[in-house]
């Protein structure tokens, strides 16, 4: 069996049992900015209107971020 799966970059993203999302990634940042783009576009061509998918995509996901800072400032 081949591990070179344990050295590629990934992105893992998946629901808790909390209901919040659980993101693993491995690699640099470049690569999992790829990845994330990559995975953002394969989920907004499959829409009827694309721009306003990959719209909505990223608002819900500026508003995860502030709520997820939020928490992030709160643990400080």
């Amino acid at each position: 069996m081949n591990n070179n799966n344990e050295l590629r970059p990934t992105l893992k993203v998946q629901t808790g049992e909390d209901g919040n999302p659980k993101v693993y990634e491995q690699g640099t940042p470049l690569e999992i900015a790829a990845l994330c783009a990559a995975a953002v576009a394969a989920v907004c061509i499959e829409r009827s209107d694309p721009a306003g998918a990959l719209i909505s995509i990223m608002t819900v996901a500026a508003d995860l971020m502030d709520r997820m800072e939020e928490v992030h400032h709160e643990e400080a």
